[in-house]
């Protein structure tokens, strides 16, 4: 392979993990798109209702209310179900005549990868099979709370339903983390079951980090990191909205190794490594430090840890 050939490959592949992000953005929109109506509908049965004054009316209108989110849970399955296939149909085209083609590798794909990847967990919301019963049930504990207090203490739902805001926020931003997630990672993950089958056709791998001020340090420490074997890759996502990938490599590509973080944290302007770092970090940096001594063990090393350790002793 020459420098061209190989270079020409790092492209291709960033410009596949720059499509996941754009897709990862598609799949939060649809997803919050279900949220929303779903809370919207519920909304109206408690303005419907206005006041909770029995306990049968409780259980009525909780009723009510478990038939609408028993129904987003329905989409969503449905969504992801709809979304895996199509998944599968690009990353087989992806693989076949793009990886495939460039490397010489004929991948085989296991009969039941679709099944495998809805058990495959992708963020803290857990599989794809799980994730609209996960969603659907953290909704559900907001409106019973809501549903039970009026009836307890007798207050009109349109004056309780603003008190819930906070609630109803913190789930609308765990959504969009877990499903930004899910979305980047259901491409990563198919690859990897891929890769996984194929093991033996491929000579290494190499763990790739999106590059921009959004990095988090753990991922920076791994960028670059090759791998024999695919059971020594790190699994991913390794947190919420990551947006590593890897990439399959050959030996005749150590040209055209992708930029590192480092490589590219030394080209941004002083501000924006402050920025990046923070300020006792960055004054680490300034010192000397590495940026990959800033995590251990895979881990960021805490701020306190780093002040405690290089920084009491001069003071």
């Amino acid at each position: 392979m020459t420098k061209e050939e190989a270079e020409e490959y790092i492209n291709g592949v960033i410009e596949h993990a720059i499509s996941l992000v754009e897709y990862s953005n598609y799949f939060v929109s649809a997803v919050k798109g279900f949220a929303d109506g779903t809370k919207e509908e519920c909304d109206q049965i408690l303005l419907k209702y206005n006041k909770c004054t029995t306990k049968g009316q409780e259980k009525e209108i909780e009723k009510e209310i478990q038939n609408v989110l028993d129904n987003f849970e329905l989409k969503m399955e449905e969504f992801l179900a709809a979304q895996i296939k199509e998944i599968a149909d690009d990353e087989n085209e992806y693989l076949k005549n793009f990886i495939g083609n460039t490397l010489g590798i004929t991948f085989a794909v296991p009969l039941k990868i679709i099944s495998m990847l809805m058990l495959v967990p992708m963020a803290s919301a857990g599989t794809p099979q799980d994730f609209g019963k996960y969603n659907s049930e953290k909704l559900g504990r907001i409106y019973k709370s809501i549903i039970s207090r009026g009836y307890t203490f007798g207050n009109d739902f349109n004056e309780l339903l603003p008190e819930y805001k906070s609630q109803f926020n913190a789930f609308d931003n765990g959504l969009t983390s877990d499903s930004e997630t899910m979305g980047y990672s259901l491409s990563n993950e198919y690859d990897r079951i891929i890769y996984t089958k194929n093991n033996k056709q491929i000579s290494g791998y190499i763990w790739n980090a999106m590059l921009d001020g959004n990095t988090c340090l753990e991922c920076a420490a791994l960028s670059g990191t090759k791998y024999e074997k695919i059971e020594d890759v790190p699994y991913f996502p390794r947190h919420n909205r990551d947006r590593c990938w890897v990439t399959p490599y050959s030996e005749d590509m150590e040209d055209a190794i992708p930029e590192s973080y480092e490589e590219w944290f030394e080209k941004q302007d002083k501000s924006e490594k402050r920025k990046i770092l923070g300020k006792t970090r960055f004054q680490l940096y300034e010192q000397g430090m590495k940026i990959k001594k800033f995590v251990n063990n895979g881990e960021i090393t805490p701020v306190k840890d780093l002040k405690n350790k290089y920084f009491n002793k001069s003071n």
